[in-house]
């Protein structure tokens, strides 16, 4: 058994009617550029990227994540998770 290495990291959340994935980026900028293509296809997939709290394996892959979301003033819900999401 590893130990767990847990970090922050930016991280793309992708939603189909069937699938869901996080994709790990380096940065926001990357993140945010990616989504909007994944916008212009138009092929049913959404996505949001924000900072996440992941879990990685020896290899630096995602075991499990945490997505990050937080409350928006004008919302009293409490959070700005999509409804899709």
């Amino acid at each position: 058994m590893y130990a767990a290495t847990f970090v922050t990291i930016i991280t793309m959340f992708i939603v189909t009617n069937t699938s869901s994935e996080f994709v790990k980026y380096d940065g926001l900028g990357d993140c945010l550029k990616d989504k909007r293509e994944i916008e212009r296809k138009n092929d049913g997939r959404k996505a949001i990227c924000g900072p996440s709290m992941a879990e990685l394996d020896a290899d630096g892959n995602i075991i499990s994540c945490l997505l990050y979301t937080s409350p928006s003033p004008r919302d009293q819900r409490g959070s700005r998770m999509p409804a899709w999401a």
